[in-house]
């Protein structure tokens, strides 16, 4: 059948829809980190690169936001 193929959903856990709330709202990796630094015991640089791994995982969905792009 013509159309746009399937894409299977992507997955999230609790954490995941609140970064992709944040961005979706215009946050920056910097404030998004900023705030789960004082929700989780993380080192900035981890959760800095949990984010971008995130955004990277949506950019094979086809979503991309402007901080990072591929």
């Amino acid at each position: 059948q013509a159309g746009v193929p399937y894409k299977r959903p992507m997955a999230m856990n609790a954490m995941g829809a609140e970064i992709w709330k944040k961005l979706v709202d215009g946050w920056t990796v910097q404030q998004i980190s900023e705030v789960f630094i004082k929700e989780y015991e993380v080192s900035l640089e981890e959760i800095q690169e949990d984010i971008i791994q995130f955004q990277k995982d949506l950019a094979t969905f086809g979503v991309e936001f402007e901080e990072y792009k591929e």
